[in-house]
């Protein structure tokens, strides 16, 4: 039987389960991210909030939730900087949900958005 795999923009109120899965990301892929380990675990709600905020809602950035069978299993996001320039950020799959096809959902999605800009 093969597993349910989708994604979709993150909701503000996701907060809690974005910065669950973003350290899960930087600590345990810690050779695949150049990133302050510390300073994410140090940040304030306040702080996850207004990311998950912007990353539900603004016309420039997006923030993608990735779910296998229901289950939170990734995340990906973009930003637009220029005209014309667009950053494919974060990217993560845990690992028990990897190869089904998720981090092609997310990457496309993420496309997708960025054309629509």
């Amino acid at each position: 039987m093969s597993s349910s795999v989708e994604c979709r923009r993150i909701s503000a109120t996701e907060w809690k389960l974005f910065r669950e899965l973003r350290l899960e990301m930087i600590t345990n892929e810690r050779d695949a991210f150049t990133v302050d380990v510390e300073a994410w675990q140090g940040y304030d709600d306040e702080f996850w909030k207004d990311f998950t905020e912007r990353s539900a809602t603004s016309e420039i950035e997006i923030g993608l939730l990735g779910f296998v069978d229901g289950k939170a299993a990734g995340f990906g996001n973009a930003k637009i900087f220029d005209e014309g320039v667009v950053r494919l950020g974060m990217l993560y799959v845990r690992p028990e949900f990897r190869r089904m096809g998720l981090a092609d959902q997310l990457l496309k999605a993420r496309l997708i958005w960025a054309k629509s800009r």
